[in-house]
This record gives structure tokens, C-alpha cells and sequence, in this order.
């Protein structure tokens, strides 16, 4: 039976370790390039075959007495002429998010203080609007010094006048647009973010793929988080990065919710050892990042196999070393 070279033996150990070193890193590399998408952005909502813009705005009160106003455009996609009932609410007052996904689930937690209705009006309040024409609302804050300060959050409801008198007797949900406005009074106004926990789901073999945060709002004005999660290596190395709000979702004043972050890996993790995850936020307007960090222990699988075949290198020069002494012996 033919014994290959010690430089064959070490050619085809140094191969096979290049080939599974190639294969781990491909599929790690592929990972990376699958980023979040930029968020997108909606200047307006059309539902029922109306458009309404802008879908949201956010205003400060002037600080003199001087009411705020603004206006809402109101487009009638559809082929017949609609009537409509042009209301206002507040924020709270709507079910869970009212279909609005970055208002989040919390909105009947908005303290009483938060209320924008009361000072609001709207003009006209009914009208008909022709197919494919637009409508003008005009919307007006009362500059009362009374309000208290921080922000006040409501919403424009354009209720279908033409489907509630067609579905007089029966039992169904009415149609309505959503226009939403927040107005902040920013004299004696409090800013406040609260990193209130961190979930870190760990293993021990791979990077955490994904985290959650929770943020409380501790101040009387909504605010947007913004951040970033890094993974470092023993050598302080980056390998993993995560965006933290990138669909720049509110969080009301008082609420708390929850902000997923996927993480994405940027470089192979090597080397064993301890991790260090650091996660700095902060919000909208603030210059500084308050920091956090937690550390796990991580084995990279790319790390064994390298054992692996450093092990049977070694077992190959043992072996090559064994059967030369033996063959000298003979």
C-alpha cells in the first residue's frame, strides 16, 4: 500500500481546511448582505376610495397667542360623489392604533393632559365632495394658556355620510379616514427616554441574530428613539450591527413600547471567548447617547473546525513520524 509525502499529506489537510474555512465564511457573508430596507414614508392614507393628505403632521403651538393653523386635503377617488362629516377626536380615544401601525397598541395609556380636542376646530365640518375633485379642510388650535405644556395629540375623522344613509337599520362598521396631528407647547416642555430592559436571546455557538428593547417615555412630549446595537468581539473587533427604530415609530409621552432590532452580522466571529453587545440610544433632537452593554460567551463554530483540522495535522505528522521510526527500525 502506497503512504503519501509528508508535504502531500499536508498539502491535502491544508485544502480541506481552505474548502470548510470558504464554505463557513460564504454562508456568513450572504447573511450580512441581507439588511433591513429604508422605511418607507407615507405623506398620504387613501381608504374607501378616499385620499387624505397630509396623513400626519406635527406642529408647535406659537408662542405668542396666535392660534395654529393648518390645513387637510380630502380627495374623492371614486366615480360617484361622496358626502362627508368632518370630526375631531383624541388620540387616546381611538381603537388600539386605529389601523396606524407606528402609533403602537398603548394609546389608551395617553393621560388626559395629552388631549388636543378640546382646542381643536374644523371648517367646513360637512360637505360633498365630486368624483375625482379635493376637498380643503381647515384646521384651527386654539392658542389658550390653558393648555398645559408638552404635547396633545388628536385625530381627524372624515366620516361617509352617502354609506351611513345607505346602511340605515343595519348593524355594520362605518366607513372613516384618519388624518392624524400632533401639536407640541414646548415652553416648560420635559424630554425624557428610559431604557426600561433588554432581552438578549443567547446561544452559544452563533451571534444573537435579533434583540428587543423596551423604552419608556418619561417626559410630556412624544419622541421618536433612535440607536444602534453593536457586537464586539474578545479583540474588540465589530461583528454585528442593529438599527434600533428604523421605521421611526412614536413613543407617546408616559407609554412604553416595545422596539425589535435585528442584528446583522458584519465580520466572522473567530476567536472564542467573551462578546460584548452594547446597545446606545437616544431620541430625536438629543445630541448624546446614553449606553448599555451586556456580555455573553460565544464558541464560533469556525474556531472547532479549525481545531478540528489543526488536530488532524497533527495526527498526520504523528502518524508520518510513527511509520518513518518504524520503517527505520525494520
Amino acid at each position: 500500500m502506497k503512504i503519501l509525502s509528508r508535504s502531500g499529506l499536508c498539502l491535502v489537510v491544508f485544502l480541506l481546511g481552505c474548502l470548510v474555512l470558504v464554505g463557513a465564511s460564504g454562508g456568513l457573508v450572504w447573511a450580512a448582505a441581507t439588511g433591513a430596507d429604508t422605511p418607507p414614508t407615507v405623506p398620504s392614507v387613501t381608504e374607501n376610495g378616499l385620499t387624505v393628505a397630509p396623513y400626519l403632521q406635527d406642529l408647535t403651538l406659537p408662542k405668542n397667542s396666535e392660534p395654529l393653523e393648518t390645513t387637510i386635503q380630502i380627495t374623492n377617488t371614486t366615480a360617484y360623489p361622496q358626502s362627508l362629516e368632518v370630526t375631531a377626536v383624541d388620540l387616546s380615544t381611538l381603537n388600539n392604533s386605529g389601523g396606524i401601525p407606528l402609533l403602537g397598541a398603548n394609546l389608551a395609556n395617553l393621560q388626559a393632559r395629552y388631549r388636543l380636542s378640546p382646542w381643536l376646530t374644523v371648517s367646513p365640518d360637512t360637505f360633498t365632495v365630486a368624483p375625482a375633485a379635493s376637498q380643503s379642510v381647515q384646521i384651527t388650535v386654539r392658542n389658550d394658556p390653558a393648555i398645559p405644556a408638552g404635547g396633545h395629540y388628536g385625530a381627524i375623522l372624515f366620516h361617509d355620510l352617502s354609506a351611513r344613509d345607505a346602511q340605515k337599520g343595519v348593524t355594520t362598521v362605518e366607513p372613516i379616514v384618519t388624518a392624524l396631528l400632533f401639536v407640541s407647547k414646548t415652553d416648560g416642555a420635559q424630554y425624557g427616554l428610559n431604557l426600561d430592559s433588554w432581552d438578549l436571546p443567547l446561544v452559544w455557538d452563533r451571534l444573537p441574530a435579533s434583540t428587543t428593547l423596551l423604552f419608556r417615555n418619561t417626559g410630556t412630549v412624544h419622541l421618536v428613539p433612535r440607536g444602534v446595537v453593536q457586537i464586539l468581539d474578545p479583540f474588540g473587533r465589530e461583528v454585528g450591527r442593529g438599527i434600533v427604530d428604523q421605521d421611526s415609530l412614536f413613543l407617546f409621552p408616559g407609554v412604553s413600547r416595545t422596539y425589535p432590532v435585528s442584528i446583522r452580522s458584519l465580520a466572522l466571529p473567530l476567536v472564542p471567548g467573551r462578546y460584548t453587545v452594547t446597545a446606545s440610544y437616544r431620541y430625536d433632537g438629543k445630541a448624546g447617547f446614553v449606553t448599555v452593554k451586556q456580555t455573553f460567551w460565544l464558541t464560533p463554530p469556525i474556531f472547532l473546525l479549525f481545531v478540528a483540522v489543526l488536530i488532524l495535522v497533527l495526527l498526520g505528522f504523528y502518524f508520518l513520524f510513527w511509520y518513518n521510526w518504524y520503517k527505520r527500525r525494520r
